[in-house]
């Protein structure tokens, strides 16, 4: 994601009524997760289980090709 973990705990503390961090960014309420699947109630925000998952698996390959890249120019 391109994202230090200080940065990612600024872009999100505003939701720390819905968030926790510790000892991973996780949801306190699974209904949330219910309102993030129900595109009339959450609009704008809906996530469906297959987008989620598919860009889940983006941030995961990007990692990887990021980290295999950085090797590849720093093998030390």
């Amino acid at each position: 994601m391109n994202v230090s973990k200080k940065e990612l705990h600024t872009k999100l503390r505003r939701m720390r009524s819905l968030l926790k961090f510790e000892p991973h960014i996780d949801v306190h309420h699974r209904s949330f997760l219910d309102f993030l699947n129900e595109p009339s109630r959450s609009g704008g925000y809906y996530v469906s289980e297959q987008g989620g998952k598919r860009r889940y698996l983006e941030l995961i390959v990007d990692s990887i090709v990021l980290h295999v890249s950085r090797v590849i120019q720093n093998p030390n």
